[in-house]
């Protein structure tokens, strides 16, 4: 027998080798041949390859899975993404899997329509629970791909919008891809640590297939997204797309660039509504006292008429209605000067709480500004990245040949891997 440097123990050895395995996840899509769960616990699945008939022990647990299970059956095409695993009591090579959905644009469907359902019927897309976007947000979490359109598209309108002051946190965040999932979840979960640092998040991307869309309609982000603390825009898509994220945001725009719209409405929009607010206030107003005014008119000419009832009688119910007829005229009087004066007031503050705004703005902006990224790299550090976009902390994250992307004051340039320390 050859020498070798190391002798395992079995076990030893089995740990050594899932290791190596667990540096990172894999997609395999294959038919189901056998499918089993058991104690409504554990999910048992062996995929088969149609062309060569070769097969693959996949493991699951119900709850990671579950959106899916109702569609699974045999014959069933399907990409099973997670990890391999050499399990070490019966020696068998496995995929531990966390997300098993169906292949064809059929079978989505169907899934999104159940999983729809069973949301709805659980009270996540109850209208009444939807919150008000506030009137001018000073700071926006901003959820899309990085150097996408829809991050583009967005900037832009909140620029032309007179906006450009107000702070917008970019959380990057894969759009499709087997990635997608793993970072919206992670983007949520910066919203909610981050919270008091907006008033609300958008989360969009551009047009794509029910395929393309499905990591906005799975059940982990739908429900995480249930969970913020600040309310939600959501675009996904372009206008005829509807995701099951779109249900549960506060309010759904059609485009990135409509997203934008509705977070900054424009100066003359505000101004227009608090018209509109005034004017109804005055409209109602004003039915209401002259329907007053008409019901009293009504009766004093029926008891001027009244000629049945004792002269002293209707006398004495003409200046009671004199009376009433003077100090409704006076209030109504009254009512119309507070009108007036809460229609200025109105109008005053609306001005200085722009005004207020724009200046807090920019305090806020110079402040941010001190120690964002930008100001940062003009020191003279840098930013290395992964081709994946994940910022690059330790050197156990980096392999021997693998692209790397740095960032420096001005401009970028990536670099190979020859060696990890």
């Amino acid at each position: 027998m050859k020498e070798v440097e190391e002798i395992f123990q079995v076990s030893e050895f089995n740990d050594f080798v899932n290791q190596l395995l667990s540096f990172r996840e894999y997609v395999v899509e294959g038919e189901i041949s056998e499918f089993n769960i058991s104690r409504n616990k554990w999910v048992f699945i062996t995929l088969k390859d149609p062309q060569t008939e070769e097969i693959l022990n996949v493991f699951a647990v119900v709850y990671q899975v579950q959106s899916y299970l109702p569609l699974l059956q045999i014959g069933t095409l399907v990409r099973v993404q997670g990890y391999p695993k050499l399990r070490g009591k019966s020696g068998r090579f496995s995929l531990n899997a966390y997300r098993i959905i169906p292949v064809g644009n059929g079978s989505l469907q169907q899934a999104f329509l159940q999983l729809k359902a069973k949301l709805e019927a659980e009270g996540l897309f109850d209208p009444s629970r939807k919150r008000p976007l506030p009137p001018f947000p000073q700071a926006v979490f901003l959820l899309t791909a990085p150097g996408s359109r829809a991050y583009s598209d967005f900037i832009k309108i909140t620029k032309e919008r007179g906006f450009g002051q107000v702070k917008i946190y970019h959380i990057p965040i894969s759009v499709q891809g087997e990635q997608a999932v793993p970072s919206i979840l992670r983007a949520f979960d910066l919203v909610r640590k981050y919270y008091h640092l907006a008033d609300l998040a958008v989360i969009t991307r551009g047009g794509g297939s029910l395929e393309d869309l499905q990591a906005f309609n799975q059940e982990e982000v739908v429900r995480a997204a249930y969970g913020l603390p600040i309310p939600l825009v959501s675009a996904i898509g372009h206008e005829a797309d509807i995701s099951l994220i779109d249900y549960i945001a506060d309010k759904r725009a059609s485009t990135p660039t409509n997203a934008a719209e509705i977070v900054f409405p424009t100066l003359n929009e505000t101004q227009q509504q608090l018209e509109l607010l005034a004017n109804s206030l005055s409209y109602q107003m004003r039915n209401k006292f002259k329907g007053s005014w008409h019901h009293l008119h009504l009766l004093q000419t029926s008891l001027i008429s009244s000629f049945s009832q004792p002269i002293d009688r209707l006398s004495h119910r003409q200046e009671k209605l004199a009376s009433l007829l003077s100090l409704y005229h006076q209030q109504l009087n009254f009512r119309f000067q507070q009108l007036d004066t809460l229609s200025n007031d109105l109008s005053t503050k609306s001005r200085n709480q722009y005004h207020q705004s724009s200046l807090h703005y920019a305090q806020l902006a110079k402040l941010l500004d001190s120690v964002s990224p930008k100001t940062i790299l003009s020191r003279g550090y840098s930013i290395s990245l992964t081709t994946d976009g994940r910022i690059l902390k330790r050197s156990q994250q980096l392999k021997v040949n693998q692209l790397v992307k740095t960032y420096l004051k001005k401009g970028s340039f990536f670099s190979q891997v020859t060696k990890v320390e």
